[in-house]
């Protein structure tokens, strides 16, 4: 999953879970939350990233690339630096 989510240009790592294993992947992934809120997305934007992330695990990956960089030109600033 994690390897799709890269080919839409979204960051993932996978993860195991103590839950039943997937066949050729492991059955979790790790999203970095504080490099998120870093960015600046709040809890406005998970809807939308969830939305790209579900379509990236979907058919094609490839396709949703675009739609992620517009999305992630909207979060250039960095947040939350002393």
């Amino acid at each position: 999953a994690a390897k799709r989510m890269a080919r839409a240009g979204l960051l993932a790592c996978g993860i195991g879970l103590p839950i039943a294993p997937v066949e050729g992947d492991v059955n979790g992934l790790r999203l970095g939350v504080p490099e998120i809120v870093r960015l600046g997305m709040a809890a406005e934007h998970m809807g939308e990233l969830g939305a790209l992330i579900a379509r990236a695990l979907g058919d094609r990956p490839e396709a949703v690339a675009g739609d992620v960089e517009a999305f992630r030109r909207r979060f250039r600033d960095l947040h939350y630096i002393n």
